[in-house]
């Protein structure tokens, strides 16, 4: 499949406007792999995702207008270094009022969901930053008509994109001035745990809807919080409700094998479980069956 880039170049991917967060030029395919790793990717800033608005063909298809911020899964070495720093952290320390002590979330998300290198001129500001501006343009921009805003992502670019839904609607950037609360719609795909079960709580009190797609073979949903997580019993989870590895998924999830597939190789690759191309088939063939 060509670049989602390309793509939009060449009408495939119809959106009134889009903003891409960090937009880096495109290389020539005849340059080497690490040529083009050390060209397109700053050491701490680089492209993860975009915010788009669909068009009027949409609109009316639709019924409204949906503004979508999509993210992508892990690619740089910095982004597989902060996968791994799975310890739960206030948000508040990372400079995000959110005054609730009690929601933590892990600290390898908020610090890539919050950083940002001023040096680098597609990064002056951080993803967070990037977000709700662009969020906070458009719900302005489009406000006498019927909007709706779609979240969604990809392993890493799953858990930062629900930081964003958390954040856009504590902040009520979703809320027009006539008082009229724009809805906010999760769908993830292969995302691991972001926070405790305070996030979730939180979630579900300010009234964000997640749709949860996973592969039953795909270890990264599984992850992090292996020992205490939304499965156990809610009294152990009472007791480890202190420890900084108390994790709980957020959302109703929607489980998915690829091994019922007659259009997939099986293989012994782990990592093909937790591709988003297989993961697609398999929602399309649940939901064309169903």
């Amino acid at each position: 499949m060509a670049p989602l880039k390309k793509r939009v170049k060449e009408g495939k991917v119809k959106s009134d406007s889009m903003w891409w967060f960090c937009f880096v030029k495109g290389l020539d395919r005849e340059t080497k792999c690490e040529e083009r790793e050390a060209l397109v990717w700053s050491e701490t800033a680089n492209w993860i995702g975009y915010v788009a608005v669909s068009n009027n063909e949409t609109l009316k298809r639709l019924g409204r207008r949906d503004i979508a911020v999509a993210g992508r899964g892990t690619v740089t070495r910095l982004e597989w270094i902060a996968d791994l720093m799975d310890f739960l952290k206030h948000v508040s320390s990372n400079k995000i009022p959110w005054p609730d002590s009690t929601v933590k979330v892990k600290s390898g998300f908020i610090d890539l969901y919050t950083n940002k290198d001023e040096n680098y001129r597609f990064c002056k500001l951080s993803a967070r930053e990037q977000i709700s501006t662009e969020v906070k343009k458009f719900v302005e921009m489009y406000k006498d008509e019927e909007l709706s805003l779609t979240i969604t992502g990809h392993s890493l670019g799953n858990a930062l994109v629900i930081l964003s839904a958390y954040d856009i609607v504590k902040m009520g950037l979703n809320v027009l001035q006539d008082t009229r609360a724009v809805p906010v719609i999760v769908f993830s795909f292969s995302g691991p745990r972001v926070g405790n079960v305070r996030v979730k709580e939180r979630m579900e009190l300010l009234g964000v809807k997640e749709l949860r797609v996973v592969n039953v073979h795909d270890i990264v949903p599984t992850s992090p919080g292996l020992f205490f997580n939304e499965n156990v019993p809610p009294w152990l989870m009472k007791l480890a409700e202190r420890l900084p590895w108390n994790y709980s998924h957020v959302g109703v999830e929607l489980a998915l094998d690829h091994k019922n597939s007659p259009f997939l190789k099986q293989t012994g690759d782990l990592s093909c479980a937790h591709n988003l191309e297989a993961l697609m088939h398999l929602l399309d063939g649940s939901v064309s069956y169903a």
